[in-house]
């Protein structure tokens, strides 16, 4: 099995030029049938996260993270912040908004890539928390006569891949300051002055880990230009050893670079604001970043008529444990196998995938 991603190209843009997969217009009528399976997981830290809000129909509520599906839709929004819950919970409205989209038969990409994103913009802006957040993620199936698409939307880490017999694409683009790719994106579109990049898990979290010379202060990764402050991430990456998630990184999918950590946020005046500024919600951070509300990143992919695909998004709660090829591999599992092979999750867990395939022709009965 071999991993792909939806391919980009920096072009100065706050999501980089996106190449989205279109497929000659052509090949034969069929018929096709969809089935959604989700399954959430509480972490005990978030046990009390959930206070009787109301819940959209078609959804489920794991600590902070919202999951379910619509009409035409899977959704992934993990909450985060004092009002993490409530605030994943009113990033579904934009999926019902997304579901009544519809583009027709696609011959320009590029222009439902600019629709989608001007209409989750709208909900971006009008985000009321300025303290809590939700990062989102949807893939939607659209059939238009015989051809189909699954356009994936996100906003901040929650992941979507598209799974076939073979092959695992991942079609959301995470966007954190571990990808310096995404940090260049918000230097060239951040409505002030770019901020640096520091590691925040050990000295602006509640644990006691000293930086060099016995510094608590945040420890700078790359500067407001983009460049990496080396002795300060081979520090980082000495002490990290890459290995057994020491000192809060999360991910086994370890990065490649030195200055790529999991625990890298935006720091304002020596104070680190977070992984995440990207997100629904976070207005105060927002406003004190520059961030761009244009970080909403869209993939257009047109499926073939004999494909049999699962669409899969997921909380990083789910992602930073599994690598992407064992989620290829136990895509077939149900989501609450899939889900519950992960042992002492340290997060909330929330998975919603469809398989979409051809109607499997039904047999004559024997004379």
């Amino acid at each position: 099995m071999f991993e792909d991603a939806c391919a980009l190209s920096e072009d100065g843009s706050a999501n980089g030029r996106v190449h989205h997969r279109m497929l000659l217009q052509g090949g034969r009528r069929r018929e096709y049938e969809r089935s959604v399976d989700a399954h959430g997981v509480c972490h005990p830290k978030h046990a009390d996260a959930y206070r009787l809000l109301p819940v959209p129909e078609g959804f489920g509520v794991a600590g902070q993270d919202v999951y379910g599906s619509t009409a035409r839709s899977i959704v992934v929004a993990d909450g985060h912040g004092p009002n993490g819950t409530d605030m994943a919970l009113q990033a579904t409205a934009i999926a019902s908004a997304v579901d009544e989209y519809d583009p027709g038969c696609i011959v320009d990409a590029r222009q439902v890539e600019r629709d989608l994103r001007e209409l989750v913009k709208s909900f971006l802006v009008s985000a009321p928390d300025t303290r809590s957040g939700a990062t989102y993620v949807q893939m939607l199936c659209h059939q238009w006569r015989h051809r189909r698409w699954v356009i994936t939307i996100n906003v901040g880490d929650s992941e979507a891949l598209l799974v076939d017999s073979s092959s695992v694409l991942q079609c959301s683009v995470a966007h954190n300051w571990d990808d310096r790719n995404v940090y260049k994106r918000y230097m060239n579109t951040c409505a002030s002055t770019p901020q640096p990049v520091c590691y925040n898990r050990w000295n602006a979290g509640k644990l006691t880990m000293t930086g060099p010379n016995n510094s608590r202060e945040p420890i700078l990764l790359y500067d407001a230009r983009g460049v990496p402050v080396w002795e300060n991430a081979h520090f980082v990456s000495n002490k990290l050893a890459r290995r057994n998630y020491p000192f809060g990184t999360q991910s086994v999918r370890m990065p490649s670079h030195a200055y790529e950590n999991w625990g890298s946020c935006v720091c304002v005046n020596n104070k680190a604001l977070g992984q995440l500024v990207v997100s629904f919600g976070d207005q105060g951070e927002r406003s004190k970043t520059g961030a761009s509300y244009d970080m909403i990143h869209v993939y257009v992919h047109e499926l073939g008529p004999d494909e049999d695909v699962t669409a899969i998004v997921q909380s990083d709660g789910v992602s930073n444990h599994k690598t992407i090829e064992d989620c290829g591999l136990h895509a077939t599992w149900s989501a609450r196998k899939y889900a519950q092979a992960i042992v002492s999750p340290r997060d909330d867990m929330s998975v919603v995938k469809t398989r979409w395939r051809p109607k499997r022709k039904t047999p004559c009965p024997a004379r």
